[in-house]
């Protein structure tokens, strides 16, 4: 009987007093698929730890149904809609269908290196964006650690962790 209240006081007190929050930071935006990560967040907060997992909407593809969590994880969505970047009209280069081709007047040569030079800025558009949008998330909150899923959740905790000084812990899913 003892045993029994000493546990139902201990996960009380784990609810009512955290032992901290953990920020996990997570680019790619389809967590439903990385059932490691989804355990270690319902392990910490068995553990008593408060769970805030920053990430991106899925971009492209049909995945799972994101998981339920127990009380203590928040999942903040950062909400840059991929189709913004750009608001250059190429209208007078568009097909019947409002596809861009430019085949017609530049060499393929020109092309690839435009599409890698876009890809490119693209990309820093983006982790750029989503940085911002976790400094703001984990701004006014008392951190324990923070996790970097992946090289780009890696480098968005980096940022984070100049912002707050707390420990960062990489998360490869590879």
């Amino acid at each position: 009987m003892t045993n029994d209240l000493t546990e139902a006081k201990l996960s009380h007190n784990s609810l009512t007093q955290p032992k901290g929050r953990v920020a996990i930071f997570f680019w790619e935006g389809y967590l439903s698929v990385a059932p490691s990560l989804i355990n270690a967040i319902r392990l910490l907060v068995t553990e008593g730890y408060h769970v805030d997992v920053i990430t991106r909407r899925a971009v492209s593809g049909e995945f799972a149904l994101m998981p339920t969590f127990p009380i203590g994880v928040r999942i903040l969505t950062e909400g840059f809609s991929s189709k913004s970047y750009s608001g250059t009209d190429f209208s007078s280069f568009k097909d019947e269908f409002g596809r861009v081709r430019l085949r017609k007047y530049m060499p393929q040569l020109v092309r690839d290196w435009l599409r890698g030079y876009y890809e490119g800025i693209r990309l820093w558009w983006e982790l750029t964006h989503f940085a911002l949008f976790s400094l703001r998330s984990v701004k006014g909150e008392k951190y324990k650690c923070f996790i970097g899923v992946d090289m780009h959740g890696l480098v968005t905790a980096f940022f984070a962790c100049l912002l707050k000084k707390v420990p960062i812990i990489y998360w490869s899913l590879e």
